[in-house]
């Protein structure tokens, strides 16, 4: 495998690439620029030409919900987030994006009803699964029970004034993937 003729069967081998492509190649080639990032941007630029707009199919004027929805991306800055979310996934496997929301709970705990504050779009580097239901008689069993995210990431190499990295329990309810193409 990887190999173009009889001659060099492991070739791909000698010349230095890696026999399993991880998350943190993925992200340094992107960042690199060059093909990786032309290829996440064109795609990307092309879909996001516009703002999508969220539209009930029967009605052929826009509703007061579809103006109080829209007012509501607008404000969250929705768009932009879930632009970006769609770019991480691109360069990775998944992505995913967690609701901040005004209900007076902490992250940890399930979402309430609220306000949307912000979505957090993260890379799949950034959320690991900490928990997962094993109760076989569970309606959710096999699902993640707790999330872990990063809150800073991990090769950022600005100095952070000895800030440490910080992982923060998030709900499932509060979590959302996104692994298009996986």
């Amino acid at each position: 495998f990887g190999a173009l003729d009889n001659k060099r069967p492991r070739a791909w081998d000698q010349y230095g690439y890696p026999e399993q492509i991880t998350f943190t190649a993925l992200l340094q080639a992107y960042r690199r620029g060059g093909a990786a990032k032309g290829a996440v941007h064109k795609l990307l630029d092309k879909c996001w030409q516009e703002e999508p707009r969220i539209k009930q199919p029967e009605a052929d004027e826009e509703t007061a919900w579809e103006k109080k929805a829209a007012k509501v991306f607008k404000t969250a800055k929705v768009w932009a987030k879930l632009r970006d979310l769609d770019r991480r996934n691109m360069v990775g496997r998944y992505a995913a994006v967690i609701y901040r929301i005004a209900d007076s709970r902490p992250l940890r705990e399930p979402l309430g009803r609220g306000k949307l504050v912000e979505l957090v779009p993260l890379y799949e580097d950034q959320l690991k699964v900490t928990g997962w239901d094993s109760d076989q008689a569970s309606p959710n069993y096999g699902k993640p029970t707790m999330f872990q995210f990063q809150s800073r990431r991990l090769d950022n190499r600005t100095d952070q004034q000895g800030a440490p990295i910080e992982w923060a329990d998030v709900h499932p309810s509060r979590v959302q993937l996104l692994a298009e193409g996986s």
